[in-house]
């Protein structure tokens, strides 16, 4: 499995530096990366709408690289849209880029002739600007730069920032102007504050930190081809995940194959009010290419879903009278999984102190390759999977900040650092999906990135949904259960990415995520 390094900008810069010896070289990076965050600031304004044919741009550059790149994704921008009007302001001057920035000025000048206004940024009267932009590209300064920074472009910041809805879509390039190395206390004029970054060709650690979110906002990995020959040292094992994962998705299957080539996945929960997750978990494992799955649900469920899902195989479990899994389920599990390739329990389970005991039970002495999903993740199951026999497979489980607050036993349901996130997965041998605005796994030696998803998945279901295709992933690479927890997050997220850009991010139903898998695997590659 390919995973490409998180640099501080002092590795990154030396690493470009051996990467691009020449200027020829670096100019050539510089295309390649503004042709890039121009397409990407295009497809992501699609979540706010169609893209208007005047569009109305902003480029803040600064003098160097960063700006050349700004200036070139405007290029593709207005490439793509030949009516748009785009603004640039030199913050420190026109008189002060260097020559890679002032070569790609002349493409932005020669691609944008009579719409295209230059502004000088020292001595600015921002009062005097439009206030009204559909997109604002920010390539002030990038990874040299060193806290804090100075007039004028702490007033431009402040002020672009102030501009709130007036501004439909910030796009920061690389990395939010006033981000270092060192961590600084956000203001409005010392920080641009993105709607989405574009980490172009390495994605810097400022960009992941925890206290940069705000400024951040989503993180996009646009990947440059920089680490074909060379992968330095993850700086605190920290990587991000290409989205060359699921490239094998979009090839032919074996024509020798068969439906057991794919996997079983059984699939455990439900309960008498919460019907849907378990549901939804199993329509994303049919629906993510396994090649049999199994329902297993209270049975008062199991005809009723049937009706809905008649891809899956249905096995009615029996309940006590409260209408709660009896004991007998355990029974069961271990006289029919011996068809199942890996077992998903827990989306839609009662939180009955017996059925907690069930949950217990079932990761103890179920030894098939196994994902934990919502009420199967508590502090007593994570105690049970630290029991399970040497030679079970592994256990994948799927937390969101709070759940994975519960089961750790720890206080506060924020963002935990990599390093609690590692321990955890150590401690219990297992692979941890922690959800949240920027989806990361471990397996306890690393953490890895998921640069895609966003506010569309923050709707009920959307984590029934992520444990159903990585259990349909898991079931097909039973032996490998960071690269089933990898592909199956990578996946959803892209999903939500394209979702969100047909349909935005309010008025939307969980279940369309399902209709978004198959696009992802037959999208442009770019």
């Amino acid at each position: 499995m390919e995973l490409h390094p998180i640099l501080t900008c002092n590795e990154a810069r030396a690493y470009e530096e051996r990467l691009l010896p020449s200027a020829e070289a670096v100019a050539v990076a510089m295309q390649r990366a503004g042709r890039a965050v121009g397409q990407a600031v295009l497809r992501d304004y699609r979540e706010i709408g169609r893209v208007p044919p005047a569009l109305r741009l902003l480029v803040l550059a600064g003098t160097g690289n960063n700006a050349g790149d700004a200036l070139l994704a405007a290029v593709e921008i207005g490439r793509c849209h030949p009516e748009a009007v785009v603004t640039v302001i030199f913050v420190f001057g026109q008189n002060a880029i260097k020559s890679q920035c002032k070569e790609a000025f002349m493409a932005l000048a020669s691609a944008c002739a009579g719409r295209l206004t230059v502004v000088d940024g020292p001595g600015i009267n921002c009062t005097t600007l439009a206030t009204d932009w559909h997109i604002v590209l920010d390539g002030i300064v990038g990874m040299r730069f060193h806290p804090p920074l100075r007039a004028p472009a702490t007033e431009i910041l402040g002020w672009v920032n102030e501009l709130g809805h007036k501004v439909q879509l910030r796009a920061a390039v690389d990395i939010p102007s006033g981000l270092g190395e060192q961590p600084v206390v956000i203001h409005n004029e010392s920080v641009f504050r993105a709607d989405f970054t574009y980490a172009t060709g390495i994605v810097k650690a400022p960009v992941v930190a925890k206290e940069n979110a705000a400024a951040v906002g989503r993180l996009r990995y646009l990947d440059l081809g920089f680490f074909k020959d060379e992968k330095p040292d993850a700086h605190q094992n920290c990587y991000v995940m290409p989205d060359s994962l699921i490239n094998p998705l979009r090839y032919l299957r074996n024509p020798l194959s068969d439906k057991r080539t794919y996997g079983h996945i059984f699939l455990l929960g439900g309960s008498q009010f919460m019907t849907g997750a378990i549901l939804m978990a199993i329509q994303a494992a049919v629906c993510s290419g396994a090649g049999l799955v199994t329902g297993m649900v209270p049975g008062p469920l199991a005809a009723r879903l049937a009706t809905v899902v008649p891809e899956s195989m249905w096995m009615p479990l029996p309940v006590q009278g409260d209408g709660t899994l009896a004991m007998d389920t355990l029974m069961i599990a271990r006289q029919d999984l011996d068809r199942a390739t890996a077992l998903l329990i827990g989306p839609g389970m009662d939180h009955d102190k017996s059925t907690r005991i069930l949950i217990a039970r079932l990761a103890r002495e179920i030894v098939l390759p196994m994902v934990l999903d919502a009420s199967a993740l508590l502090p007593d199951v994570m105690a049970a999977v630290i029991g399970r026999p040497k030679d079970a497979g592994a256990v994948i489980c799927t937390p969101h900040w709070g759940e994975f607050s519960r089961m750790s036993r720890t206080e506060g349901d924020g963002a935990p650092e990599n390093t609690e996130l590692m321990e955890f997965s150590r401690k219990h041998r297992v692979v941890t999906v922690l959800k949240g605005p920027l989806t990361r796994v471990s397996d306890g030696t690393k953490v890895i990135y998921i640069p895609h998803g966003g506010p569309v998945l923050a709707r009920g279901g959307s984590g029934d949904i992520l444990a159903g295709i990585i259990g349909a992933q898991y079931a097909q690479h039973p032996k490998n259960p960071l690269f089933a927890a990898c592909r199956g997050a990578l996946w959803h997220a892209k999903a939500a990415d394209l979702l969100a850009q047909a349909r935005g991010h309010a008025a939307v139903r969980t279940t369309e995520l399902l209709d978004y898998l198959n696009p992802v695997l037959r999208e442009q590659q770019y």
